[in-house]
């Protein structure tokens, strides 16, 4: 029951790729899995090595401007690298054995397993819309490719203000300030 709570984080990956086609889906759940297991097991082996807060939520920080990244370059769409971050929050929490990092990590895995199965299950029942584009008026404008350095600069920029919003309500003696990363996080979510 200790872990319980790993386990439904797991089960979020089942929330990616719902407006993909199925084709699309079996590759987006299995990699929303891997970037909720990944960083609950390194910030929770991180934790086991008795890193000071402030250490782990710097860790924090960096991993969610590669989560932000990642999930961006992968196209994993909706809801995107907060989801990530929000589950990696949660092995912040003190370790006091690695029998605990082991069970954290595999609860999470048992959680994706779980999603990446019932989503395999239901399949057959999705109807996935495919409404054609309006056209486009000519005072629009398409938006703009994203330039080759793009991910890089989101990268920097989601883990400067993750790791500042953080530090901010560490040094204010917040109970859980890890949240203002994942606030910090939402924000900058996008294009």
């Amino acid at each position: 029951s200790h872990v319980l709570g790993f386990a439904s984080m797991g089960a979020l990956a089942a929330l990616f790729g719902r407006a993909a086609s199925v084709p699309q889906r079996r590759r987006i759940v299995p990699l929303a899995g891997l970037l909720l297991v990944g960083p609950v097991t390194l910030l929770s082996w991180l934790s086991w090595h008795g890193l000071e807060p402030w250490a782990l939520l710097l860790a924090l920080a960096i991993l969610s401007g590669l989560l932000a990244s990642i999930a961006h370059r992968l196209q994993l769409g909706a809801p995107g690298a907060v989801i990530f971050i929000f589950a990696a929050s949660t092995a912040l929490q003190p370790l006091d054995s690695l029998t605990l990092l082991w069970q954290r990590s595999a609860a999470m895995a048992l959680g994706v397993a779980a999603a990446v199965l019932l989503c395999r299950l239901t399949d057959h029942l999705r109807v996935v819309a495919t409404t054609p584009q309006p056209a486009m008026l000519p005072s629009q404008k398409p938006s703009p490719t994203p330039s080759p350095g793009y991910a890089a600069r989101q990268s920097l920029r989601v883990a400067f203000c993750a790791a500042v919003s953080a530090g901010i309500a560490h040094a204010a003696g917040w109970s859980h300030p890890a949240w203002a990363a994942i606030g910090a996080v939402a924000v900058l979510q996008g294009a």
